[in-house]
């Protein structure tokens, strides 16, 4: 069976995409295997990363390899998604790596969906990998919309969507999911228990 020539140009560029992946990851193969030159050139600094990974107060001590290994993922990370995001200005035929590049070369891969939190509203509107996560905030109770007043608009106050997010940003960072705080028998409320 041939290929429509319609879609020849499509195939194309998609099997050059695959192949642009492909030689990625086994150059980063090759990178890790070779442990020791990982060890002397951290792109990310590690006392952040410690600092970062101190967050969690489960997290008594970590040890000297962690900080390398989690530098090495974000550094693959960062990586993978700057050449996503390459191939999609490539495609569109342009030269600079814009916002919108990084956002649809997430949300092309469903291997990106948790990011789907984190990418602004504006640029999922009407993505087609979306539509199946549309029903995701009637199934999640903690699902916070954006808080705008509707006084404020009535008012002649202008709340433009970047204000709007920001506030979904807010509410979601203080949210909690009660189901992750384990219940505490001088607590019937399920605070978490004092230190």
């Amino acid at each position: 069976m041939s290929i429509p020539p319609y879609m020849l140009a499509q195939y194309r560029q998609e099997e050059q995409k695959n192949q642009a992946l492909q030689m990625f990851w086994q150059q980063q193969l090759y990178e890790i295997q070779n442990a020791e030159a990982i060890r002397g050139q951290n792109q990310l600094p590690l006392a952040r990363i410690k600092r970062i990974m101190k967050f969690d107060f489960d997290v008594k001590m970590i040890s000297a390899e962690t900080p390398i290994l989690l530098s090495k993922a974000c550094e693959i990370f960062i990586q993978e998604m700057s050449l996503r995001a390459w191939m999609q200005i490539e495609e569109n035929k342009r030269r600079v790596i814009q916002r919108h590049d990084v956002v649809e070369s997430s949300l092309e891969n469903k291997l990106y969906d948790f990011l789907t939190d984190v990418i602004p509203l504006q640029y999922q509107v009407g993505h087609p990998s979306l539509e199946e996560h549309s029903g995701q905030a009637a199934e999640n109770p903690n699902y916070a919309a954006p808080i705008v007043d509707e006084s404020l608009m009535n008012m002649g106050i202008n709340v433009t969507d970047q204000q709007a997010e920001s506030s979904q940003q807010y509410t979601e960072a203080f949210t909690m999911d009660p189901s992750i705080v384990p219940s505490h028998p001088q607590f019937p409320y399920n605070f978490p228990p004092p230190n």
